[in-house]
C-alpha cells in the first residue's frame, strides 16, 4: 500500500538504519524471506498506474535518464556551494524545468527503487552502483521501494527532496534523523513513496524461538 508522507511516522523507527543492520545480523532465514517480500514489492511497482504504457512511456525514458543525472549532479552542488550561489540556483532551476516537461507528458512519474538503479516500468533510467554518492543506494537503504512525483511539483518542493538526500548522503544532520523522518517532517505535497516495513515482515514470517529473537535485538539496536 503506497502512504502518504503524513501517514507513515509510524514505519520510521523500524526503517531507520535497518538495511547495514538486517544484512549484519540475520539469519539466512530471515534474509530470505526479506528477499521474498522485496519480490512482492517488484512486481506492483511495474505494474503501478503512474507508468504509462507504449509509446508515452517510451518518450519520455531520454529525458528522464537526463533528468535523474542532472538531480545527481545537484544534489553533489549542493554539498558545496551557498543556497544563493548562481551555479546551484542554474542547476536547481533547470533541473525543475526538465521535471515539470516530463509531468507535462505524464500526470506523475513512478520510479522503482533498487539498490543500484532507478527503473520506470521495466526499464532503467538511472544507474550508479556508489553505495556513497549513489541515489539509487540512498533511496534503497532507507527503505524505498517506489517514490512516485506528482504534477505540480514546485521549484522549492524539488529543492527540499534533493537537500534531504544530500544530508542523508553526508551525514550533515546531527539530529540523527533518518532520510523517511525527513520526507515526513517535510511533507511535500507532490511526493509520495512506498517503504518496506522490514520488521514488521520479518515479524509475520520468523519462527517462534531463534528468528523472533534476531528481530527483537536488531529492533532494540535500530531503537
Amino acid at each position: 500500500e503506497e502512504c502518504d508522507p503524513r501517514e507513515i511516522r509510524a514505519q520510521t523507527h523500524a526503517v531507520a538504519g535497518f538495511g547495514r543492520l538486517f544484512r549484519a545480523n540475520a539469519t539466512q532465514p530471515l534474509q530470505r524471506a526479506f528477499r521474498r517480500e522485496e519480490a512482492r514489492y517488484a512486481r506492483v511497482s511495474v505494474s503501478d498506474p503512474g507508468v504509462p504504457n507504449g509509446a508515452i512511456a517510451v518518450s519520455i525514458v531520454p529525458e528522464l535518464s537526463r533528468w535523474l543525472s542532472d538531480v545527481a549532479r545537484t544534489t553533489k552542488a549542493m554539498r558545496v556551494y551557498a543556497d544563493n550561489n548562481e551555479m546551484l540556483i542554474r542547476f536547481l532551476s533547470d533541473t525543475h524545468a526538465t521535471l515539470s516537461r516530463i509531468l507535462e507528458i505524464v500526470p506523475e512519474l513512478t520510479l522503482a527503487v533498487r539498490d543500484d538503479r532507478l527503473l520506470y516500468g521495466a526499464t532503467i533510467v538511472h544507474e550508479n552502483t556508489d553505495h556513497d554518492d549513489g541515489i539509487p543506494f540512498t533511496l534503497y537503504s532507507n527503505a524505498f521501494r517506489r517514490i512516485t512525483i506528482v504534477r505540480g511539483m514546485t521549484r522549492e518542493e524539488l529543492s527540499s527532496f534533493m537537500r534531504a538526500i544530500m544530508i542523508e548522503q553526508t551525514g550533515y544532520d546531527r539530529s540523527g534523523e533518518d532520510l523517511v523522518s525527513s520526507l515526513w517532517r517535510l511533507a511535500l505535497p507532490h511526493l509520495r513513496y512506498l517503504t518496506i516495513d522490514a520488521i514488521a515482515v520479518q515479524a509475520k514470517s520468523a519462527e517462534p524461538d531463534t528468528e523472533r529473537h534476531d528481530i527483537d535485538r536488531i529492533q532494540g539496536d535500530i531503537e
